[in-house]
């Protein structure tokens, strides 16, 4: 059994219900998100994830991407908001020479 969330994008009028995987990361969740919800599909990256509509979970030093989102203080049955941020998109990485 995964953990279900309610997803509300900014911008769109209504909340989507989302399940993900138990120990879920901050990045499977973007992925999902982006994935699943937007519309159209984005770039995880461009995905910011916050629960009071103002700190994206991941802009802490201490929440890296592959936190549980326990560890984030996400938990079941939470409402998440998320905003589409193009410039929060991912560079592609450079191979190295």
């Amino acid at each position: 059994m995964g953990i279900k969330l309610r997803v509300r994008v900014v911008g769109a009028d209504a909340t989507q219900r989302l399940e993900v995987p138990e120990l879920c990361t901050l990045a499977q969740l973007r992925q999902a998100v982006a994935t699943k919800c937007c519309d159209p599909p984005c770039d995880a990256g461009a995905v910011a994830i916050t629960l009071n509509r103002t700190d994206d979970v991941g802009a802490h030093g201490a929440v890296g991407e592959s936190t549980t989102l326990g560890a984030c203080g996400i938990s079941r049955g939470d409402l998440v908001h998320v905003f589409q941020v193009p410039w929060l998109q991912s560079t592609p990485s450079r191979a190295s020479t």
